[in-house]
């Protein structure tokens, strides 16, 4: 019997022991916080990660986390040190509502020995697509320099991420200085006026080269602005209005700013004309003069105080729609081909049974050879996974040789009813233009709701 009972014993044990590590038990680690991780709300974190980026790999365990943050360490950081959680949530929660990051909450990685600072973003596939920073942390409390290099990972998503958009155009302009203005900001609005001051008084010294010799960022740039044009809401506005209004292709802006464009985009997040500005900081030359107007010219819904050049017109109404499949009731149903220029952008176009293989088209015919060149596209109310995804617009004067005037692929509408523009280069004038579609998001439907022609030219005089 007690042979029995031993036996009995052990398997008892044995499975718990499996459990637990099924279940990322906190006793596997020493002293891990097992209020927070045995009361695990449903849309939890993950209680451990297995780190794969930073050409590193090491299991991970799970410190905090709230709706903000989940803060994550290795086993040999001392879990006494707790001030990363309050610090790091607050940023995190004024970062994601000022620079339009949604809801996703801020993985934050702390080692105990040294490592690369790291940073990825929900485009990064190291990072299974999550906001992350990685860093090393000390013991005791919290040092300048840890606030200031968990700020500077953050700066960097910011950068690379902000309003939906990966890549920064203005990377190539500032080259990190923008870092200075973000801290400074963080501290601000946080209160902590001794870090603010502290990151002023190391910043406002700074010369650089670029983009001229003797160049100070952010005595001569940021600060002014800063403190003459509302604090921080400059520094959300210039990244919003990017991402409304430059060029991106698929999740990417499509290039780097040249610093005409720089100057021009800056401008309409103050809502002023800061050229005079921008003259003082940086210089000026004929070759920056040009860009300007060439980026006023380009991008006239760019909105500040300046007399526009250009003027974008819209040509659809000239034209007539035809489509190689339409609805099933026709052009003129409920959800029929007219529907793709009736400028109204909440009705749409629907057809069934599509697939890549029908090889489908819509096209636009002018009276009169006309400059087409940009267009937009509006998704329609329906599933993401019938919207267009892959195609050609190309252009023609016979309807019978095309020349291809733009490729898209891979696209996405990141909601409803959301309207693209996609501009290209093109003086040529064709009677014809048509889309030629490769593919949709996957649906046997297609859907569209608005399709527009428009061309940007120059205001004559």
């Amino acid at each position: 019997m007690k042979k029995y009972s031993f036996k009995f014993i052990w398997i008892f044990l044995i499975s718990g022991f499996i459990i637990s590590c099924d279940e990322a038990d906190s006793s596997l680690v020493t002293d891990r916080p097992d209020s927070i991780i045995n009361n695990d709300d449903t849309d939890a974190p993950p209680r451990g990660l297995n780190q794969e980026w930073n050409d590193k790999e090491q299991a991970l365990y799970r410190e905090y986390y709230d709706s903000n943050i989940a803060v994550y360490y290795d086993e040999n950081v001392n879990r006494e040190i707790t001030w990363t959680r309050g610090f790091t949530s607050q940023v995190w929660e004024y970062v994601k509502s000022n620079y339009g990051l949604g809801d996703d909450a801020l993985y934050a990685v702390f080692h105990s020995e040294d490592v690369t600072p790291f940073s990825g973003n929900v485009f990064d596939e190291a990072t299974t697509y999550k906001y992350l920073f990685d860093i090393t942390i000390h013991d005791g409390e919290a040092t300048t320099s840890d606030k200031d290099l968990i700020l500077k990972q953050i700066s960097k998503i910011v950068e690379t991420s902000a309003f939906g958009v990966n890549t920064s155009p203005a990377s190539n302009i500032w080259k990190g200085k923008w870092e200075e203005i973000f801290m400074y900001d963080i501290y601000t609005v946080l209160n902590l006026d001794e870090d603010a001051q502290r990151i002023k008084e190391e910043s406002i010294n700074s010369i650089v080269d670029y983009p001229s010799a003797d160049t100070n960022w952010f005595k001569d740039w940021f600060l002014p602005i800063y403190e003459e044009y509302d604090g921080g809401v400059p520094l959300n506005n210039f990244y919003r209005s990017l991402s409304l209004n430059f060029i991106i292709k698929g999740t990417e802006y499509a290039r780097d700013l040249n610093f005409g464009e720089f100057v021009h985009f800056y401008s309409a997040a103050v809502g002023d004309d800061i050229q005079a500005l921008a003259e003082n900081a940086f210089g000026w030359n004929s070759f920056t003069n040009l860009e300007l107007l060439q980026a006023r010219a380009d991008f006239p819904s760019v909105n500040y105080p300046f007399e526009p050049t250009s003027e974008i017109v819209d040509l659809t109404g000239d034209a007539a729609i035809t489509v190689s499949k339409d609805n099933n009731g026709g052009p003129g149903a409920a959800e029929g081909s007219l529907k793709l220029v009736d400028n109204d952008y909440y009705s749409k176009f629907l057809i069934f049974d599509y697939s890549p293989d029908i090889n489908f088209w819509m096209q636009q015919e002018f009276s009169e050879a006309t400059v087409i060149n940009r267009y937009t596209i509006t998704s329609g109310n329906d599933a993401p996974n019938r919207d267009m995804k892959t195609w050609e617009f190309s252009g023609s004067n016979d309807g019978e040789t095309w020349d291809v005037l733009d490729s898209r692929t891979n696209e996405s509408f990141a909601s409803r009813n959301l309207t693209r523009e996609f501009m290209f280069e093109n003086e040529q004038s064709y009677k014809y233009y048509r889309i030629f579609l490769k593919e949709n998001g996957g649906s046997s439907l297609l859907q569209i709701s608005e399709w527009r022609l428009l061309v940007l030219r120059l205001i004559q005089s």
